[in-house]
């Protein structure tokens, strides 16, 4: 794990190079999302989350304070969100790590929806001490013994649509993400998705029920890198970017720094432009099978970049 410097100095280190490293493009799925609170997990508050709301020009901000304060006659330290955004401009950004949070119901703050068809059987909760370098993780947990339902327990973010998704240079998703176990045949755990009569959908997703759980790109693997699930906390990294406006994305999805290729550079991604895209995490669009799926998540960034 990773403590809070290291996390600030991981993503000081990206802004240094040019931009995130390839970020794992989260990809959507077609099923229910489902999760529960596990062992400690503090319930759901019923608050309503108290995050950033989008200003008047309909910008991404979210949480950007983790609780770091600012000592007297020094300069202001920066929180983990305040060092990723850089100068990225506020409807082009979005971060969470999910300090100083409540859940409301539309989930953590600075998230737009929360669903959850599990009734009774899935929850989502913000977990002390479990997150990255000891901060706080957001706790997802379904179990069910209906082999007929799909799970649905996510979080989503919307982007505004200030401009058809060509119009953009690339979209960067960066996070922390943890499979804790999973006995499902399919799902999936965060997501980009690109609306429209053909939803293109990008991100992690998990496979093969049982102690061997997969983690991968979502959807047909097709022979591509796959991660044995060991519990750990992992950081999930997607690009999606073109050279100009007319010319398809390549997108590219990574974990662990880098140092684990999932996808490199693969052509032809195209997206309605008339449609905003969707940020989703959770457990979601899984296989028709009962079990128990539970999942963790932390220091979440999104942005797009625009042209020069």
């Amino acid at each position: 794990m990773r403590g809070r410097s290291q996390r600030a100095t991981l993503v000081m280190a990206a802004l240094a190079s040019g931009g995130l490293v390839a970020c794992s493009l989260l990809t959507g799925l077609d099923a229910d999302y489902s999760s529960s609170a596990h062992d400690g997990a503090i319930a759901p508050s019923g608050e309503a989350g108290s995050g950033d709301a989008p200003g008047s020009d309909g910008g991404m901000d979210g949480s950007t304070n983790d609780g770091m304060v600012t000592p007297d006659g020094h300069p202001a330290v920066l929180s983990f969100c305040e060092t990723a955004r850089g100068a990225t401009a506020p409807e082009d950004f979005f971060c969470t790590d999910f300090e100083n949070d409540s859940i409301g119901s539309s989930g953590p703050k600075g998230w737009d929806a929360l669903t959850n068809n599990l009734a009774g059987g899935g929850s989502i909760a913000l977990v002390a001490d479990a997150g990255v370098g000891g901060s706080h993780a957001l706790d997802f947990l379904s179990n069910t013994t209906d082999t007929a339902l799909y799970r649905q327990l996510r979080i989503d973010k919307k982007f505004t649509n200030n401009g058809a998704p060509s119009s953009f240079k690339s979209f960067e998703v960066e996070l922390h993400f943890r499979v804790l176990t999973s006995a499902v045949d399919y799902d999936a755990f965060a997501l980009l998705v690109f609306g429209g009569a053909s939803p293109k959908e990008n991100g992690v997703a998990g496979y093969k029920a049982g102690v061997d759980h997969q983690i991968s790109h979502e959807g047909p693997l097709n022979g591509g890198v796959v991660m044995v699930n060991d519990g750990q906390w992992h950081d999930a990294m997607l690009v999606l970017e073109h050279a100009d406006a007319v010319t398809p994305f390549v997108r590219s999805i990574s974990f662990n720094d880098g140092g684990t290729t999932i996808e490199t550079k693969t052509p032809n991604h195209t997206f309605d432009p008339t449609v905003a895209p969707v940020f989703s995490i959770g457990t979601f669009n899984t296989a028709a099978s009962a079990g128990l799926s539970h999942v963790q998540f932390d220091n979440v960034v999104v942005r797009r970049r625009r042209f020069p």
